[in-house]
Formats: structure tokens, sequence, C-alpha cells
């Protein structure tokens, strides 16, 4: 039998989740950077959060340990995420989020900085889909959709 093997395209320059910068922020201030992102911004032992209340803007600033008003980044689960605990930048600057949301066009600018745009922000559908799995439990932890075999 003869083969007739066709080439999958790659996307038109789509990169794939876990290939772009990928930040979250959630309503208790949990900003979560992928490892890439994290790495990109020259994985640094501390960061300073900035917020341009003109253009809504959260920034992200690498420094030293020492630096005065350093975010010490947390190593989230396995795959070597990091997040920052931004509860005080929620309060100082009156943000208040619904859900968790995906910034969709975060970029680090020419002086090293990690822009995060809440106007362009949207809600992160993995949240929602978390969410929505935890919700539907039943008192005793299954799932509606699961039956006993009792």
């Amino acid at each position: 039998m003869r083969m007739q093997w066709k080439v999958v395209p790659t996307g038109d320059g789509v990169k794939g989740q876990w290939a772009k910068l990928y930040v979250t922020m959630t309503p208790k201030g949990k900003i979560r950077l992928s490892r890439m992102t994290f790495d990109r911004l020259g994985a640094p032992e501390a960061v300073n959060i900035l917020f341009d209340a003109t253009n809504n803007i959260i920034g992200i600033k690498p420094c030293t340990r020492t630096a005065r008003n350093a975010f010490r980044p947390c190593v989230i689960g396995a795959n070597g995420g990091k997040v920052l605990h931004g509860y005080r930048l929620m309060q100082e600057h009156n943000i208040r989020l619904p859900r968790t949301v995906e910034f969709v066009d975060p970029e680090i600018d020419h002086d090293g900085i990690l822009q995060l745009d809440l106007r362009t922000a949207t809600v992160s559908q993995r949240s929602v889909a978390h969410y929505r799995r935890h919700r539907e439990r039943t008192p005793d932890g299954r799932y509606p959709s699961e039956t006993t075999d009792e």
C-alpha cells in the first residue's frame, strides 16, 4: 500500500500556551508567571511590582533581593512557574477582579519590565473550567455523572 502523506501546518505563527509569555492574576492578587515568562525576565531573585494608574498597566521589574520594596517570587508546582503575592497592589490601587484574568498580550519592554495591561485582560478559561468542575461536585466529593455500583 502506498502512503499519501500530507504536511500538517504549524498554525500560522500561533504559539502554544507554554511557548509564549503567559501571566494570570487572581482576585486575591496572586500574579502567576509561567516558567518561560520568568526565564525571559532573567530569572531574578526578586522583583518590584509597579503600577501605572493612567494606563492601567502593571509592571514587573527585576531587581536584587536587597532592593527596596522587593517581592520574592515563590515556586508553584513542579513546572517551575512562579507566583508573586500582589495583594498590596490590589489594595493600594483599588483593583477589583471578578475572576482570575489572563493577560492577553504581556510584553517585556526595552527596560526589561514585564507589562501587564489590565484593560485587555480576559477571564481565564482555565479558571472557569476549574470553578465549574469543583462547583458541580456533590457533598460527598463526587461528580454528578459518577455512578455508584453498590
